[in-house]
């Protein structure tokens, strides 16, 4: 049979724990199942007496969006029953960057270009942004640039260019 948690959350994307513990003294093979969160198969054919043991925690995690309000957690029994021991969710801050992309046109060297990049938390969680990456779209293609962040300049070119910051969105 299956096992299905439906819990209520905000669309977004989470952090999904899904954790197991083979506490009935089941051997290898005598409990099978998959486990599935929004219809995904995120534990195939797990069996813990296998993976784990007996009397021994086993945890599998996975970052997923929820599109309809609705996050789903299904154990599916392939042998014996399935179970599941414990459900943790948290909330991933979601940074929408405007624009998608950056177009810098033709640019003749030796001018620069100014063009802005916001980052917008459409999450109801406070992010942190840690890092900012700026790749190279054609490789080949394009002449050396560099990135001024913070008033440090990145050289471009063939290379991509990552950047360490500390601010709150």
């Amino acid at each position: 049979g299956a096992l299905t948690y439906r819990l209520s959350v905000p669309p977004g994307q989470y952090d999904l724990r899904v954790s197991f513990a083979e506490i009935g003294g089941a051997a290898p093979g005598e409990r099978v199942f998959d486990v599935f969160a929004e219809s995904a198969v995120i534990a195939p054919s797990l069996d813990l007496a296998d993976i784990a043991g007996a009397n021994t925690a086993y945890t599998v995690e996975r970052r997923l969006f929820v599109l309809d309000g609705e996050l789903r957690v299904t154990a599916q029994a392939l042998a014996g029953l399935a179970l599941i021991s414990g459900i943790e969710v948290s909330q991933v801050p979601l940074l929408v960057p405007t624009p998608g992309q950056l177009e810098f046109g033709a640019l003749t060297s030796g001018t620069s270009t100014d063009l802005l990049l916001e980052l917008s938390n459409v999450s109801d969680v406070a992010a942190e942004l840690t890092e900012i990456a700026f790749v190279n779209g054609e490789v080949g293609n394009s002449e050396a640039f560099t990135v001024d962040l913070d008033g440090v300049l990145y050289p471009g070119g063939a290379t991509d260019v990552q950047h360490a910051v500390s601010r709150f969105v």
